[in-house]
């Protein structure tokens, strides 16, 4: 009777669809700009808190657009903010929904979220696949390491409330005024410390003694 362990064809396709919505995610994430959706989602407390430059920005989804207004005068300020206010109260169900999506992919902490859990996914297969010397020893692998790629993502999730609790235990508002290429940085050291730590908990599971 052979005992080998057969090759769990479903764990390499998902770690592949994992590493493609990756790229997707981490697109969306660098070039989405979310904050006319927050304003949308949310307009008085991101109202007060958006400086002049994010108001400027935000000023474009409105119609007349407003990209050019003068920020020497308070009133005018009060004015774009009212305008913005008005524009969101109004806002269709649906687009407040489309508003309401791109907040949950694009904007950076939640995106930095989903990258982590699937890098978490990503380290899972990758590790089952680059040691074919379990399948071919018929080695016990624990299920809830290797081939449950919910617990892969949990632990990947379980990094990122690590990584993002510790950022703003160091700086008040991290992502405040947040830069593409500060994003490129934080994103990558994310997804790789979620992929480490996963592949390191199945390489130390496999070194566990059966029972």
């Amino acid at each position: 009777m052979d005992n080998t362990t057969p090759e769990p064809k479903i764990t390499k396709l998902i770690a592949i669809a994992a590493t493609v919505c990756w790229i997707v995610f981490f697109g969306l994430g660098a070039l989405v700009d979310t904050i006319p959706s927050r304003i949308a989602i949310s307009p008085a407390s991101n109202l007060a808190t958006m400086d002049e430059e994010e108001l400027s920005i935000a000023s474009y989804v409105l119609e007349p657009p407003s990209p050019n207004c003068s920020t020497d005068s308070a009133n005018d300020l009060d004015k774009l903010k009212n305008r913005l206010m008005e524009w969101s109260m109004n806002m269709e169900s649906l687009h407040w929904c489309y508003r309401l999506l791109i907040c949950m992919t694009c904007y950076t902490p939640m995106n930095l979220a989903i990258l982590s859990i699937l890098a978490g996914i990503i380290g899972g297969g990758y590790f089952l696949h680059s040691r074919p010397q379990l399948r071919e020893t018929g080695k016990h692998i624990s299920t809830d390491v290797l081939n449950n790629n919910v617990v892969a993502g949990i632990r990947g999730f379980l990094v990122f409330l690590t990584l993002f609790t510790l950022m703003h235990i160091i700086v008040d508002d991290p992502f405040k005024q947040f830069t593409q290429s500060q994003y490129f940085r934080i994103s990558g050291l994310f997804s790789v410390i979620s992929f480490i730590a996963v592949y390191y908990s199945c390489y130390r599971s496999e070194r566990l003694p059966n029972r």
